[in-house]
């Protein structure tokens, strides 16, 4: 699959390679803070940046996601873990519903048993989603890795499988990681079908082949 970007003041198609950093330098100031603010925000981004999915224009909001703090990110957001229950719902729904109805039977019997033991009336709920299973049970995300790489891999696999995002646009990454740190990054995240995008204001460190650069100028030219 060929996923391209389009810079919405140039007539210019840019291809993203997933076994590569896509680098997108920018020089010119004022751009770089529309760019980096519309991302963060996800408003008017549309108006700078444009993505494409061989002809297909891609949602900006559903496909893609903005990491500006590669230290302190949280898996546990209420957005991620309601996409956990949907998916262990999806997956193993006939399964949870049968073995909720079993203990909803149970529950009911236990009830009734106390009902005339103690000689009281119980009202009792006889109805139980399957829903009403994740407000008993707190599931979250373990947060435990060895390296602030695990870590941030981590993010991206889980973010990428809850969310159906693969594209993510990060901020200075090369500030975080060493390069050797970045080319396992890209080899990992190429084995999931996951481009990354990192916006910089400068050229700080190379790559090689394991970059490719974008970069535009003081001017708004594009130099490829």
């Amino acid at each position: 699959m060929n996923y391209f970007l389009k810079l919405n003041f140039s007539d210019e198609i840019l291809p993203l390679i997933n076994i590569k950093l896509n680098v997108l330098q920018i020089e010119n100031t004022n751009l770089f803070r529309k760019i980096v603010s519309s991302l963060y925000y996800m408003a008017n981004v549309d108006a700078l940046i444009a993505l494409f999915k061989e002809n297909e224009l891609l949602e900006m909001d559903s496909s893609t996601l903005f990491i500006t703090n590669l230290i302190d990110f949280d898996l546990n957001t209420k957005k991620n873990l309601n996409s956990l229950s949907k998916m262990i719902l999806n997956t193993y729904y006939e399964n949870i519903n049968t073995d909720l109805e079993q203990l909803k039977l149970k529950m009911i019997e236990i009830a009734k048993k106390l009902s005339l033991e103690l000689d009281i009336s119980l009202d009792i709920k006889e109805t139980i989603k399957v829903d009403d299973l994740f407000k008993v049970i707190d599931i979250k995300f373990r947060e435990e890795y060895e390296t602030p790489l695990k870590r941030f891999l981590n993010y991206l696999y889980v973010i990428s499988e809850l969310q159906g995002k693969y594209i993510f646009f990060t901020l200075h990454l090369k500030e975080y990681f060493l390069p050797e740190e970045i080319i396992v990054i890209i080899k990992e995240l190429a084995l999931h079908e996951i481009i990354l995008v990192d916006i910089e204001t400068q050229n700080i460190s190379n790559l090689g082949s394991f970059e490719k650069r974008i970069i535009v100028d003081k001017d708004c030219c594009l130099i490829l």
